[in-house]
């Protein structure tokens, strides 16, 4: 794979997070300038509001972490079994793989949700 390809890639990021930056700051001198009440202040200024992890959300790495890895292995039955990109089989692999990831997120999730 050729590291060239990862130059755009960096530079999206990059302008996301310049205007993520940009919007958190004008929020904040737009929340200063009108007088906004504290609790309202407080709770959009406190600086890691954004990366909270609320209780719905605690799993989402793990569903995501299941997902990857059987599309990385259904990938490797890909290079196995031959499949090439023309081959309609490795469409199905490829959706079955993500499914199978959710579904068995979807099992973890409720298995603990009882206890």
């Amino acid at each position: 794979m050729d590291i060239a390809l990862f130059i755009p890639i960096a530079f999206f990021a990059m302008v996301v997070a310049i205007i993520k930056i940009i919007t958190d700051h004008r929020l904040r001198q737009k929340l200063l300038e009108t007088h906004a009440s504290d609790e309202l202040t407080k709770s959009l200024l406190s600086a890691d509001h954004v990366f909270r992890i609320k209780n719905e959300n605690r799993h989402s790495p793990l569903k995501w972490g299941l997902v990857l890895t059987l599309m990385g292995a259904s990938f490797g039955l890909m290079n196995v079994w031959r499949l090439g990109p023309q081959d309609p089989a490795t469409f199905g692999l490829l959706f079955a793989a993500a499914g199978l990831g959710l579904l068995v997120y979807y099992g973890l999730t409720m298995r603990v949700g009882k206890d």
